[in-house]
């Protein structure tokens, strides 16, 4: 914990590690720093929990379907003597481990590239005589488990889309390319990324190559296409891909306790359940037309469901988006910019949704 007070000064050199394949394990109220630093967010330290056991076994697990648990499974549940820290409720992008009940996390991670950042809100280094062999377990898993290594297509290689030179065309997004450039050299989706400009990057890093896509096939990519003279058209660079490319495909695995893209609610919430298609007013037909959404802490009308891992922005609030039950039910009005999730209530309902928008405004009549 004594590091925090330099988590400005190190930000890069930890995103470097991370990014690279190392872990990071947080302890005692430095959760916020560190993420910031990482992730480069503005998150607040959260409310303080616990009974200052040391302990990093939660009282609560969530997302049980995850590897940590999976390995992590016969290990008895911690219900006293757990350790203190900050909620992590609030942390955007994190898969929530365990909590000190049904509405908080003490527990988390967040991956980047091929590296993870595990969040654990507990003074496990007091080294108390209250510490227990099921937090030693669980911290040599910590250790020795990350997101695993990927695979790096070299920091010198751009891929963007034919098209004009403001956008990413027909990707849509910088992600798409860089999934695209992966599936170009037969791995896995991508893990991360940086984006830039074409005429930028060739004027600023002697080597640059820029490659672009026709039609958004993996397989007809112009390789080394100008050095962006003329048209400084978007790329995303330096790409790390997953090892393998996805196999038995998730599209295709509409069982969420099966599907990667998919992770169970964690929480109940009174409100900020919404619709994008204000066609579809009630969860039903929200759900049935993969409308429904949920926001921060990843919660439903009465915590059951599943929500997607990726988190979204959403756009349009006021002329497309629906608040569905809870406290309020009617028109969006002024969320645009607010982090949302998909969600789902029935448990073999998931869906692959990499590929699809928050859906646009509807065509002028």
């Amino acid at each position: 914990r004594d590091g925090r007070a330099n988590s400005g000064a190190n930000a890069a050199a930890w995103q470097a590690y991370v990014r690279g394949g190392g872990n990071i394990i947080t302890e005692y109220q430095a959760s916020d720093e560190v993420f910031n630093a990482v992730f480069d967010a503005q998150v607040a330290q959260g409310g303080g929990n616990g009974q200052c056991g040391d302990n990093i076994s939660p009282a609560v697990r969530k997302t049980l379907n995850d590897p940590f648990w999976q390995a992590n499974q016969g290990l008895p549940a911690l219900e006293d003597r757990t350790g203190c820290g900050a909620d992590l409720s609030a942390y955007p992008g994190i898969t929530p481990l365990g909590g000190w009940d049904a509405n908080s996390v003490s527990l988390a991670y967040r991956d980047l590239g091929a590296g993870r950042v595990w969040l654990v809100e507990s003074d496990w280094q007091d080294q108390d005589d209250s510490w227990t062999e099921e937090s030693r377990v669980l911290m040599r898993h910590m250790i020795l488990n990350g997101r695993g290594a990927g695979v790096a297509l070299g920091a010198l290689e751009g891929f963007g889309h034919h098209g004009n030179c403001e956008t990413f065309n027909g990707c849509n997004d910088a992600q798409t390319c860089a999934n695209a450039a992966c599936e170009n050299a037969g791995h896995g989706p991508a893990l991360s990324f940086n984006e830039g400009l074409c005429g930028d990057l060739t004027a600023a890093l002697p080597g640059f190559n820029c490659s672009l896509f026709f039609g958004l096939d993996p397989l007809n990519l112009e390789v080394n296409w100008n050095d962006g003279e003329g048209c400084n058209i978007p790329v995303a660079y330096d790409v790390m891909c997953a090892p393998e490319p996805l196999v038995g495909a998730p599209e295709a695995n509409a069982d969420c306790a099966n599907n990667p893209l998919w992770a169970p609610v964690a929480c109940a919430t009174g409100e900020w359940v919404w619709s994008s298609d204000r066609a579809f007013q009630d969860l039903a037909s929200a759900e049935a037309n993969q409308a429904l959404w949920t926001t921060a802490g990843r919660c439903s009308l009465d915590g059951t469901g599943w929500v997607s891992t990726q988190q979204f922005i959403m756009a349009n609030c006021n002329q497309a988006w629906f608040h569905i039950g809870g406290r309020f039910t009617g028109d969006c009005g002024g969320h645009d910019g607010s982090t949302v999730y998909r969600h789902v209530l029935d448990a073999q309902g998931c869906y692959d949704y990499r590929d699809l928008p928050i859906p646009a405004l509807p065509p002028p009549n």
